[in-house]
């Protein structure tokens, strides 16, 4: 499968939608999130007004920035991608020795961690700098 970021969002969402295992949960969480984290950009951005410099909402907005990247998102969703493909694999492959199905396993358990933090840690701050009312 290409790259998720270089798919355009409707091929995304009709590969999602359909009956392939990949994409899967995972990688669309991390689009979520990615898609969440540029909305929020966007909303910090518009804090640039002068009353915004004054009450120091404008540091709050570029340090909020300063951590909503999407490119490790995006990367961890094709990270998912290809972690759930070998995964499938082990599940196929009845010569494949324990340890290096337990590599799969774990990696793809890694990125499912990675995404989760990630996710939860931002939408804390989101949260933290949206309902400031700065």
């Amino acid at each position: 499968m290409a790259s998720i970021k270089s798919l355009q969002i409707d091929h995304f969402l009709a590969t999602l939608a359909s009956k392939q295992p990949v994409p899967g949960g995972g990688a669309a969480a991390a689009v979520a999130a990615a898609i969440g984290n540029a909305a929020a950009s966007m909303a910090a951005a518009y804090t640039t007004r002068k009353k915004d410099i004054d009450s120091g909402a404008s540091e709050k907005a570029a340090a909020l920035q300063s951590l909503l990247g999407t490119a490790e998102l995006l990367k961890a969703a094709d990270d998912d991608t290809d972690a759930y493909a070998d995964l499938q694999r082990t599940w196929k492959e009845k010569e494949m020795p324990a340890e290096e199905k337990g590599k799969f396993f774990v990696r793809e358990c890694v990125n499912y961690i990675f995404v989760s933090n990630f996710f939860a840690k931002i939408s804390t701050q989101r949260h933290q700098f949206l309902s400031s009312g700065d």
